[in-house]
């Protein structure tokens, strides 16, 4: 009987990474909406009736 030479152990294949996913493009930002580095104005100077006369 032959003696059968023993066969290598196949490699694990390595799991790939899944891709990255795409950046997002670029949008248009919305008129309706303003930017985060626009101060938010004071409630007070702007509801309080313009003092004319006092």
């Amino acid at each position: 009987m032959a003696i059968l030479p023993t066969p290598e152990p196949t490699p694990t294949p390595v799991p790939t990474p899944p891709p990255l996913p795409e950046p997002k493009p670029m949008r248009e930002p919305d008129p309706e909406r303003l930017p985060d580095e626009d101060p938010v104005p004071n409630p007070d100077e702007n509801d309080a009736p313009p003092k004319h006369g006092l």
